[in-house]
Formats: C-alpha cells, structure tokens, sequence
C-alpha cells in the first residue's frame, strides 16, 4: 500500500499547499461559501443602489468577470512567488475597470469582495487582504474623470503609493522588517494593473457595451470621420451641433449629469440630416425651399425621418449604445408645429390628425437625452428670433421648456423642476455669450465721402491752385475705400 510519510515528506507538502484544510472537502466549501457572501453583497449593493445604471444584469457580469480575473492571477502568483504575491495581486485592475466603465461607488463596493477574496486565495493572509484592499480603492480613486490615456498612468503613482504604505504600516505595527523592506514592489503592483487596464478597457466595453470616457473622448474629436461628413455635406447642421454642445454640456453640468456624454450625443444628434440635408433650413444657403414643392404630410415625414436614419448612420459608424440612445431620443414624440400648422390650414373642411406629425419617440428616457432635447429646441428657436435681446432670448428658453415639459416629453426621465431651473439658467449663460450686444462701427465710406466734399469745398473758396491739390485725392478714393473696408473687415473679425 506504498510507504510512511516521513517528517521529510510532510514537510514538503505542507510547502506545497497540498495538507491543511485548504486541501480537504470541507476547506473547498469554505472558499466556496465565502466567494458565494461576496457575490451577494455585490449583485445586493448593483440592485439596491445603482438603479441609474442602464442594466443591473450586465453590470454585474462585468464586475464578476473582473473580479474573478485578479482572483485568477492571485492563484497564479501563490504557486509561482508565494513570498511576493501579497504585493503583486493587480487587485486594482478590478475597481479601475469598473470605476472608469461603470461608477466609482460600484468599483469601491466590488473592492471589499475581491480583497477579502484575495485574502482567501492567500491563505488568510492578512497583509495579502489589507494590501489588496487598499490597491483596489487607490486604483479607484485613479480613474474618474479620465480625459486621456496618458493621464491614466498616475494610478502607478495611486497604487504603488497604497500598497508602499500598507507594507511600511504593516511592518512596523507586527514587527516583520521583510514586510517592511518589500514596500517598493508596490510600484510593480501599480503598472501591473495599469497596463491590464488600458490593454483591457476595449474588450470590456465591447463585451458588455458600456462606454468609457476615453471612448467619448475619441468620438468628441472634429477629425471623426462622421463629423467630417456633417461639416462637408451639411455645415449648417455641423455648426448647429456644435452650439447645442455647447448648450448641454453647460447644463449637464448644472445639474451633475454625465456632460462629456451630453456633448458628444449633441455633436451626433442630427448626422441623420446627411442622408437629405438640403430639405433643412440650416443647409439650404439661399437655394429653393424643397418643402414648397411638396405636402405638409410628406414634408413632415422627410422631417421625422432623421431621427431614424441617424440610428442607422450611427450603427454604421459603430457609436455606442449611449450615444445611439441620445439620436435617437433626441426629439421624444415631439409635434413638427410648423407642418401641422400648414396643413390644418390647408385642409380646413378636413380634420388633420396630430398624431400624423409627431416624431415616432421614445420620450427621453435619460437626463442626458433630455438636456439635449432641450438644448436643440432652445438653440433652434433662439436662432429664428429676429430679436435677440437678452430678454426675447430669456423669454424664448423659458417658453421652450415650459413647452416641453407641458406637451410630456419630460416625463420618462428623472429630470426635476428644479433641474430645470437650473438648465434654464445654464442655457442663458451661454446665449449671453453668443447674443451679445456690438459696438456699432461707423460707415467709414460716408466719413470719407464727408472729408472729401469738405476737402472741395475749401479748395474752390481757397483758389484753383488748392482744388488742383483736392483732384488726386478724388481721383484714388476708390482705393482708399477699399484699405478703410479692409481695416473695417479686420476690426470687425476681432470683434
């Protein structure tokens, strides 16, 4: 039946982590009861807490799936470097992925599972717990508001920072001078996670389709191959998205919704114009009205269309979901007035069906999509005032969202009275900004013209000899109007 252990052989095995409990049926049901608690106390903490996250469902499987990849790498490390596991475990690859994909609180709640985990697969190490614990808020911490993938490399600086701390602390508090002397491969730990991070994010983003800042980012950028096709084909609505951009971004801020995603769903909202553009009053530079040519009803469906093809474009273009979700929502079930209005007068001896000249919707389901609901119905409205003065252009923004909220587009999003308030307050802000009062340059050719009847008039008093002198300078106005309509023209450009 083969021979005695020997003290020798214990040994050996006990070095490899094949006696204890660890090795038994009971100490797998452990693991497995504790790795089930923290599962819960996630999936409880993503139901109770996180309900403005657009799925509950996916946001879980992307913390388990990080999650369980630093569980993996631990396990890893225990058998190929037990002694420098503790200090390299990238548990904050975890909270970083879920901070910049989902939320900071979600990464900090995923952080307490995934430590005490750590701990586990350790072998109840206590430093291998406290160091995860404190890589994994640190990394957290790091990534919020990323506006570049450079700036990403200060969770180095986070990590290493975190786990150099709890190997100093540790060590002196125990009294283990080889804890305390290893605080450097902290920093190890901290490019470890970094790097696993920015090499990570596109798959995670494409697997459970959530959408990082940095993603945003690239999107916001002119040289965009589909914002290059609005600035080429339909420059009136390019210039139009950028305003309202502007306008939402401002007001997201106001009211702490997401602005970076506010201002590329506004950049975006109206690329469906590209499929017609010249049936929009923004493109059509002096060049017949199409409209004229053709009925209310058709008019009005050419109109809503856009709404639908930019979902199309979108697509085609592979935006993410959020963005799509913003184009699409973007007008609600909103009523084309201007059409409806024309053919109720037309077809008086008939009832005109106000259903029939409404966007097909859905209502805005987000504050993001309605602050760029309204952003796009203030922006249009402010720019067909003839007067803008600061207080036609008050009374237009309070009239449009009044509007909005009466005719129930506001209704399916979390948007309040006061929030809207404050977008109200936003949106003037920056249409201050735009409509703003000039100084009146004078006529620079009626003042010439003015000198140079005075300049005749006191030559003929003065003698021949002086209106010899005058004649010149009659004859070469033609050029000097032209430098004063330049120097006018660079003055008005600095303006």
């Amino acid at each position: 039946w083969g021979d005695a252990a020997t003290e020798e052989h214990i040994a050996i095995l006990s070095d490899l982590g094949l006696l204890g409990s660890r090795g038994s049926i009971m100490g797998w049901i452990g693991v497995v009861c504790l790795t089930a608690m923290a599962v819960a106390y996630t999936a409880a903490y993503v139901h109770r807490f996180t309900t403005r996250l657009s799925s509950a469902e996916s946001s879980l499987a992307l913390c388990a799936v990080a999650g369980v990849a630093v569980l993996i790498s631990a396990s890893v490390l225990a058998g190929l470097a037990p002694d420098y596991a503790p200090y390299l475990v990238p548990a904050a690859f975890a909270s970083m992925i879920i901070s910049s994909l989902l939320s900071l609180e979600m990464a900090m709640a995923v952080n307490l599972s995934v430590a005490a985990l750590v701990g586990v697969m350790l072998r109840g190490d206590a430093f291998a717990m406290l160091a995860a614990l404190a890589a994994g808020a640190a990394g957290a911490y790091s990534v919020p508001g990323l506006r570049d993938r450079a700036s990403m490399t200060r969770g180095v600086g986070f990590v290493g920072g975190a786990v150099a701390a709890v190997s100093v602390c540790y060590g002196l508090a125990f009294g283990e001078p080889q804890v305390l002397s290893r605080w450097y491969w902290g920093f190890v730990n901290g490019m470890i996670s970094t790097v696993l991070t920015l090499g990570s994010l596109p798959f995670f983003e494409s697997i459970f389709g959530v959408t990082s800042p940095l993603r945003l980012l690239e999107l916001s950028n002119p040289g965009h191959p589909l914002l290059r096709r609005l600035l080429l084909e339909a420059p009136g609505t390019y210039h139009h998205s950028i305003l309202v951009g502007n306008l939402a971004e401002t007001a997201a801020q106001a009211v702490g919704a997401d602005a970076l995603l506010v201002r590329v769903g506004a950049l975006y909202h109206d690329v469906g114009k590209l499929k017609r553009p010249y049936f929009f009053v923004e493109n059509q530079f002096a060049q017949a009205n199409p409209h004229d040519k053709i009925s209310p009803a058709l008019s009005t469906l050419v109109i809503t269309s856009h709404a639908k093809d930019g979902v199309e474009l979108a697509r085609q273009y592979r935006l993410p979901k959020s963005v799509i979700d913003l184009i699409q929502q973007h007008h609600g079930t909103g009523l084309v007035s201007f059409f409806y209005q024309r053919a109720a007068e037309n077809d008086r001896d008939q009832s005109v069906d106000e259903k029939d000249f409404r966007y097909p919707g859905p209502r805005p389901q987000s504050r993001e999509a309605a602050i760029v609901m309204l952003a796009d119905s203030v922006e249009a409205a402010v720019r067909a005032q003839s007067d803008a003065s600061p207080w036609q252009v008050q009374s237009t923004v309070k009239k449009v969202v009044r509007g909005k909220l009466a005719d129930g587009q506001l209704d399916e999003c979390d948007l309040t009275l006061k929030d809207l308030y404050a977008i109200e307050n936003a949106f003037l802000d920056v249409l201050s900004g735009v409509y703003h009062e000039r100084v009146e340059y004078p006529d620079l050719r009626a003042v010439e013209a003015g000198a140079g009847a005075d300049a005749n008039g006191s030559g003929n008093a003065n003698g021949n000899s002086h209106a010899k002198l005058a004649a010149p300078a009659c004859e070469g106005r033609g050029d000097g109007e032209g430098e004063a309509t330049d120097v006018r023209r660079d003055s008005e450009q600095a303006d």
